[in-house]
């Protein structure tokens, strides 16, 4: 079908990993393209670290996608360490951490030495391939075991950028 042809070259020309193309059809007839600068996760995590508030937007924060559990605080000491110091944001990207981890980074929030804001989440149908989406999005790559990485020895390396992300209970956008 020269209509099918038509849509898909569109989409060939207009995509790439700096936006999403999302496609909607509302009947057989009609079909709708929207071009956007960021995409949506409408997932759950743990929202404990956007405290009472419901919304947080961060500009220029480094990021770690971690493929894993954060069991204790010395895994990412080196990256507490340059949060206090630097005072730019962070997102941690992972599946789960400790009781100790999660309060350690509430209480250096909540008295404003760091601003660390995890992306914890549990592994389900929804989340076992998100950190390859994440990751994507930022042109980065994940941190995982399986390619012989440790976090503590990742989180000595100096951290990538990511230009834009919001935080909301329901979930989070990436630009």
């Amino acid at each position: 079908d020269i209509n099918a042809k038509n849509i898909v070259r569109w989409i060939i020309n207009n995509s790439s990993t700096d936006r999403v193309v999302d496609i909607e059809s509302s009947d057989s007839k009609f079909i709708s393209f929207k071009k956007e600068d960021s995409i949506f996760f409408n997932i759950e995590y743990d929202c404990s670290f956007l405290g009472s508030r419901n919304l947080i937007d961060v500009k220029n924060y480094r990021f770690a996608i971690i493929d894993g559990f954060i069991e204790s605080i010395s895994e990412i000491h080196h990256m507490l360490h340059f949060a206090a110091q630097n005072k730019e944001p962070h997102v941690l990207f992972c599946f789960g951490m400790s009781e100790e981890v999660k309060n350690t980074i509430i209480q250096n929030n909540s008295k404003g030495i760091t601003q660390i804001l995890p992306v914890s989440m549990t592994i389900d149908e929804d989340t076992i391939n998100i950190l390859n989406d994440i990751a994507l999005i930022h042109s980065s790559d994940i941190i995982s075991s399986m390619k012989g990485q440790t976090i503590s020895q990742e989180m000595r390396k100096e951290l990538k950028i990511g230009e834009y992300m919001t935080f909301t209970r329901k979930g989070f956008k990436i630009k």
